[in-house]
């Protein structure tokens, strides 16, 4: 059987639009003026919004984290918090996304000298988002209030029965809700408020949202001035490593936080850029392909091989012997991580069956964390689906 393709090339932006932005690949632009058109927006919107792609200003493009529902609600239980000197958790994701929303809000919570406890499952034996046996364990430690980040909008179960035992959940997701929300005390996620003009944000985009919502509910002077400003770095590492668009607020938040990243002040970004023998510098600073294949890897490979708390421990390090320390220990986890990842490919390759149309196989030898790295290599090699999975206990993941 012959499968025929049929290409619908579409006409090339109009000389004219080209003459506007010159100096801008034609390429570039004949796919804004295509892609800008078919995401709805009108004539009047389609020169301001070509230009916030090539010029994304921060002042301009941010848009006021109050618009998302129940952010002045959830700052207000928060700050109530800090003043009753209750027990605070912040529940994360173990990916670069979950570690860097972490650390923003740790960083934005001891500011208001209060010290947090942090959480981040074990991606091998507990998996992703709340579980029962975590909240168990924050409400022996005497939590009165879980911060949920990047995670948690899905878990309706897990935060009914938490609450029921009077521990206040608040959620800050970007991931879809599904038909019914959790019965939490406050819901931080843009894509649950339609007032809210930008959906697409990462989980750093959320926590930084609420961020800002608490510095500005604060009283003056608790945050120095520009103290947002400088967890940017953060932001944008979360937005670029967890693959979200690059347009519109995330444009903004990653080319600010890419500049605030080339000076930053954390020890343990510095020394990880070092470690992979990458300039850093206010005149170098880092592009989106370094932290895409160089950086994010080496931050993810704490939870695949061990447990994320070591690049929580990395991003929070205030002494540059440590960070230098944990820095070379993520280098050779990830180093092991790619040799683990070759060998599961080449065992699938030894029994590939190309007459198959989908690869189906697992093994008890495979960890679950570089199951998703070793099924994009073989899906990406042998254009065909594929599923891998651990076998544990009687159980496939």
């Amino acid at each position: 059987m012959t499968i025929r393709k049929t290409w619908k090339i579409l006409p090339p932006a109009p000389e004219k639009f080209h003459r506007k932005f010159p100096g801008h690949s034609p390429i570039v632009l004949n796919l804004l003026y295509h892609r800008i058109y078919n995401f709805g927006k009108g004539k009047k919107q389609f020169k301001k919004a070509v230009k916030a792609f090539f010029h994304p200003d921060y002042e301009n493009d941010l848009h006021d984290p109050f618009l998302i529902k129940d952010m002045r609600r959830a700052g207000k239980r928060i700050l109530k918090a800090v003043k009753k000197k209750e027990k605070i958790a912040i529940f994360g994701d173990y990916d670069v996304d979950g570690v860097t929303s972490v650390t923003i809000l740790y960083d934005t919570l001891r500011q208001l000298k209060t010290q947090p406890i942090i959480y981040i499952p074990n991606r091998q034996s507990e998996g992703y988002g709340l579980n029962l046996s975590a909240l168990k364990y924050l409400k022996k430690q005497g939590v009165n209030l879980i911060i949920t980040v990047d995670c948690g909008i899905r878990d309706l179960t897990e935060i009914e029965k938490i609450q029921r035992k009077g521990v206040d959940v608040i959620i800050t997701d970007h991931h879809l809700p599904g038909s019914k929300l959790p019965s939490a005390f406050a819901i931080i996620n843009p894509h649950c408020e339609k007032r809210y003009p930008f959906s697409e944000l990462s989980g750093a985009g959320v926590a930084f949202k609420l961020a800002c919502a608490l510095i500005e509910l604060s009283s003056p002077g608790t945050y120095p001035v520009g103290f947002d400003k400088w967890l940017l770095d953060l932001v944008a590492l979360g937005t670029i490593a967890d693959l979200v668009p690059l347009v519109g607020e995330n444009r903004a938040l990653a080319k600010y936080g890419l500049l605030v990243l080339g000076k930053t002040r954390r020890p343990g970004l510095r020394a990880i850029f070092a470690s992979s023998r990458l300039p850093l510098s206010a005149k170098t600073p880092p592009d989106t392909s370094q932290i895409s294949f160089q950086i994010a890897p080496r931050l993810n490979a704490a939870g695949r091989m061990d447990h994320a708390n070591v690049s929580f421990a990395l991003l929070t390090s205030e002494k540059k012997a440590e960070a230098k320390k944990i820095a070379e220990d993520l280098g050779q986890k990830n180093s092991r991580r790619q040799r683990l990842t070759d060998k599961i490919v080449a065992e699938i390759e030894n029994k590939l069956n190309l007459k198959e149309k989908l690869v189906f196989t697992g093994s008890p030898d495979w960890p679950v964390g570089i199951l998703g790295l070793a099924a994009g290599k073989i899906c990406e090699k042998y254009a065909r689906p594929a599923f891998l999975f651990n076998v544990s206990e009687g159980k496939c993941r």
